[in-house]
């Protein structure tokens, strides 16, 4: 696995993001904050907060295939943005849906993507109206954030 297709949930751009857009180390820094199910990260800070994808059918049924995670101000609820990524091809549909359904039904700005699922492994980013309060500087540090704990996930 050399590349991970990101798409751009705000955009419907797309982008192959490959291994050498971030260092191992970096790499096992953002599996750690994910095993903890968040973390503080970056200056400013930006509080990571790990889910797992629940099964529609089964509330109790955790997905394994993929992971969301959101990047927020520290101690608010405010989400600025956040991501799905997905690993596993027998899950890559169902996670699709799940995405795109999260985006159609939140305050999360942009097209939505009319498309099939990505190839696997993928990740799909989304935005909130928060993301238009962030400098240029804080949205290229959250922008490699999300390349990072892509990464970290697959």
């Amino acid at each position: 696995m050399n590349q991970i297709e990101f798409v751009s949930l705000a955009t419907g751009q797309t982008a192959m993001i490959p291994a050498s857009a971030v260092s191992s180390q970096e790499v096992e820094f953002m599996r750690s904050a994910i095993l903890a199910g968040g973390a503080e990260l970056g200056m400013p800070a930006v509080e990571l907060v790990v889910e797992r994808p629940h099964h529609p059918e089964d509330p109790g049924k955790i997905e394994e295939g993929a992971l969301i995670y959101f990047l927020r101000k520290p101690g608010t609820d405010g989400v600025i943005t956040g991501a799905m990524v997905c690993w596993d091809e027998t899950y890559s549909e169902e996670a699709w849906r799940f995405v795109t359904a999260m985006q159609e039904s939140s305050d999360v700005v942009g097209l939505g993507c009319d498309r099939p699922a990505p190839s696997v492994p993928w990740s799909a980013g989304f935005c909130t109206s928060e993301w238009a309060e962030q400098s240029p500087q804080q949205k290229r540090q959250l922008a490699d954030l999300d390349v990072s704990l892509a990464w970290a996930c697959v």
